[in-house]
């Protein structure tokens, strides 16, 4: 179906509270208040908790770095080139979000003045010749949740001239969705991180401006298929996992403030994405506070509030015990800051999804194996999962064409005793060799040189408790090179180990 025809309503009767969505019936309109993630009466029971537990430090973090944006001019308003939406959207959300914390601090009035500054400064031209439809969709959600959450704090001719701004960038999203590559109906490009950052941002547009059921059924339908068509089955992205991460935020945004206000699920059997925290917790490095960045990615997972929402959505234990030891207490402490702008903002959305409820657990005495298969072609091998415990990985499977990906088949990773000894070099660098893939004569894959979807096959996993044999084919990743067969195969020892 595409996007372009009218929607069917897969209308859920919420029977659960979920931090994140605070289903108490469906939200009511109402121009002068937040709806799309709280509503005012609940923000008590939300400060209540957000000062107990592990949550006190993101809410630390939040209230300092609004301070700093306090203290600071907001005019003449400043761009920041390609990233100048996303700075935005840390600027807005931050003070916004803290204007709640502490209404009576001076964080509601430089909330205001962001928004507005953004809002008169950076036109729609601009901000699509800056970045382009990603661009477009994150001015889109930085203008809908600053509307949202700053509506107390602005006069009525302030809250029309928002809406007007918010309008400009929905109707760009909706009029280039019909002929741009991000909103074709296919699987290819709507795994993508353009589809979910664009559609995520009509679709927040449509919701705080009302009236606009087209875009609202192309939103619905687009994020549908990009939580369809992101992941495989386990959890693994078919992108790098930190362009995933910009793509779940949106996704997710959108999709927790649909279901509140039209009480549409539309992540309802996604397994791919519900998976993701299981994912993640198995590329974390043993030390913690990086991840192994298969797949053209950085080491990080920023921003990342969507996989919050996932890890509370499927209650999983462990998949928070590996996002802390990334992000939190046991990684770099970070909780999805980030002092490059072109993260976006992290901290609102943590604070929002996280369940305060949930408590970590750690793999070993969840009694997880310490191997594991994941559909699309990857494989993590653990001989513990301590610090000082070894993480070996290898990939060799599907990709996509035409989302950010750089396969790099039968490439692999080596971590132990808290030092990484084999290492894939990440985003950015795009031969080969960068990727402890093989070369044949010189040559590399057919993805050498940038990102470029290219296939591989896991023929074989097993565990047999004291060591491990992977076989990989990467025979159809070589389609330049001399060579009928290209195959690898690893061999794990755990005992009287590490040994590779």
């Amino acid at each position: 179906m595409s996007c372009w025809q009218t929607a069917s309503r897969n209308t859920v009767r919420p029977s659960i509270l979920l931090w994140g969505v605070l289903l108490t019936g469906l939200a009511t309109a109402g121009p002068a208040g937040p709806r799309l993630f709280f509503a005012a009466k609940e923000l008590a029971t939300r400060r209540a908790a957000w000062e107990k537990g592990w949550l006190r430090a993101p809410r630390a973090l939040l209230l300092r770095n609004a301070a700093k944006l306090a203290a600071a001019p907001a005019l003449p308003y400043r761009t920041h080139g390609a990233v100048t939406a996303r700075a935005a959207q840390y600027q807005i959300l931050t003070l916004g979000l803290a204007a709640h914390l502490e209404p009576d601090s001076g964080y509601p009035a430089k909330g205001r003045e962001y928004l507005l500054a953004f809002c008169r400064a950076v036109p729609v031209e601009q901000t699509a010749k800056l970045h382009g439809a990603l661009g477009v969709g994150d001015s889109a959600h930085a203008l809908a949740v600053g509307r949202d959450w700053l509506s107390p704090w602005l006069s009525e001719a302030e809250r029309s001239e928002v809406d007007k701004r918010l309008a400009s960038c929905g109707e760009w999203l909706f009029t280039e969705s019909k002929t741009a590559f991000w909103g074709q109906d296919e699987r290819r490009r709507q795994a993508h991180n353009w589809a979910a950052v664009t559609h995520g941002g009509l679709g927040l547009a449509a919701l705080v401006l009302g009236d606009k059921p087209e875009w609202l059924a192309c939103a619905k339908h687009q994020v549908s298929r990009y939580f369809a068509f992101c992941r495989d089955r386990d959890g693994a992205p078919y992108e790098g996992m930190s362009y995933g991460a910009y793509g779940l935020q949106n996704a997710v945004a959108f999709a927790v403030s649909f279901r509140r206000l039209k009480g549409v699920d539309l992540l309802a059997g996604q397994d791919g994405p519900l998976h993701a925290p299981d994912h993640l917790l198995w590329h974390v490095l043993p030390w913690g506070g990086t991840v192994v960045p298969h797949n053209q990615s950085s080491a990080t997972l920023k921003p990342a509030g969507g996989l919050m929402h996932l890890i509370a959505r499927s209650q999983s234990r462990t998949g928070l015990w590996g996002w802390q030891r990334l992000l939190g207490p046991d990684g770099d402490r970070s909780y999805g800051w980030s002092s490059w702008l072109g993260s976006t903002v992290s901290l609102p959305y943590v604070l929002l999804f996280a369940d305060p409820t949930l408590e970590p657990l750690q793999p070993g005495a969840a009694k997880l194996p310490l191997s594991r298969r994941f559909a699309r072609g990857q494989v993590a091998l653990r001989d513990g999962w301590t610090a000082n415990s070894s993480l070996v990985t290898l990939t060799c499977g599907e990709g996509i064409p035409g989302v950010w990906n750089q396969g790099d088949e039968g490439s692999f990773t080596f971590a132990t005793r808290q030092e990484n000894f084999v290492v894939d070099t990440g985003s950015g660098r795009g031969r080969t060799a960068d990727h402890n893939a093989i070369l044949i004569d010189g040559k590399g894959q057919a993805s050498n040189g940038g990102p470029a979807a290219v296939q591989g096959t896991i023929r074989r996993c097993e565990d047999f408790g004291d060591w491990c044999v992977v076989e990989a084919d990467a025979t159809r990743a070589y389609r330049h090179a001399p060579a009928k067969r290209v195959r690898r195969r690893l061999v794990f020892i755990r005992r009287g180990g590490p040994v590779l």
